[in-house]
């Protein structure tokens, strides 16, 4: 389907709920050289949006109803650095 008809399809117009805006992710995924992480269906990451960090942990999910879901735990890093302190709390109960 060309992509003018796609924006302009009903459906998607139901869902509208405001202006479509831009916004810049900076994003840098992390794992151990023998994809350890994956093997285990979880993702670390760190984002930076409007000037801030935030490190995600992901944990490995199901499809239910056509939807991916998984737990997601997140919060604020001073830096472009990893907070391992903050991971340990997240990860005991894998």
């Amino acid at each position: 389907m060309h992509v003018a008809r796609f924006r302009h399809h009903a459906v998607l117009e139901s869902m509208v709920l405001g202006k479509p805006f831009r916004r810049k992710l900076y994003n840098v995924y992390f794992d151990t050289p023998d994809q350890d992480l994956q093997r285990a269906g979880v993702a670390l990451r760190l984002r930076r949006m409007n000037g801030s960090w935030t490190q995600t942990v992901k944990s490995d999910g199901g499809v239910e109803a056509g939807l991916h879901q998984r737990n997601e735990w997140e919060w604020p890093c001073a830096a472009r650095s990893q907070n391992r302190r903050r991971l340990r709390p997240q990860t005991s109960n894998c």
